[in-house]
């Protein structure tokens, strides 16, 4: 669907009429690669150890990660990033991933379940989260593939001008500027 858009509004934007070939290209150009990156994406989180280790990216560490994205990006960014005990005393203990606002904590997860154990599911019950961001490889796909289908398709786009003889104009690269060679 983003490279339909982007190049009917890029023909648009441009003084042209929109074409339906350009339309055609850059559709097939971004679903192959967006689906192509997503794909990739989705298997290397997929194949991240699940168990911690200091300096490695695991799957609880890209939860983490993305919870706080999320957290950013829902204007509430997070106020304490320690991992503090957050369970009443004599309870099983649980450990904040991260916490927002009136430091109210948040918890993390990656894979295929959202599993709260021992002192994170009395804390759930208690309704004590701010809330539980459950993170799957399909998201990470999601995340990769939207970036890398609109790339290819200002690339595609780039192209097709160049073969018509017709001067670029609006596109990603008089947004942000690539170096030349």
């Amino acid at each position: 669907m983003g490279g339909v858009v982007t190049a009917g509004a890029r023909d648009v934007l441009n003084g042209r009429a929109v074409s339906l070939g350009d339309v055609a290209t850059d559709a097939l150009v971004g679903a192959t690669v967006g689906g192509l990156a997503g794909k990739r994406a989705a298997d290397w989180s997929d194949a991240l150890p699940a168990l911690k280790r200091p300096g490695q990216m695991t799957k609880g560490v890209l939860g983490e990660k993305l919870s706080l994205w999320r957290s950013n990006l829902r204007g509430t960014p997070a106020t304490d990033l320690k991992e503090r005990g957050i369970n009443l005393p004599g309870s099983p203990r649980a450990r904040q991933d991260h916490a927002i606002g009136q430091e109210l904590p948040v918890e993390a997860k990656f894979g295929g379940w959202r599993t709260l154990r021992g002192g994170q599911a009395e804390v759930y019950n208690q309704g004590r989260y701010a809330r539980v961001d459950h993170f799957t490889p399909q998201d990470v796909a999601t995340i990769a593939s939207i970036p890398a289908s609109q790339l290819a398709v200002d690339v595609a786009d780039d192209f097709q001008d160049e073969l018509k003889g017709r001067k670029l104009g609006w596109n990603l690269r008089t947004l942000l500027p690539l170096p030349t060679q």
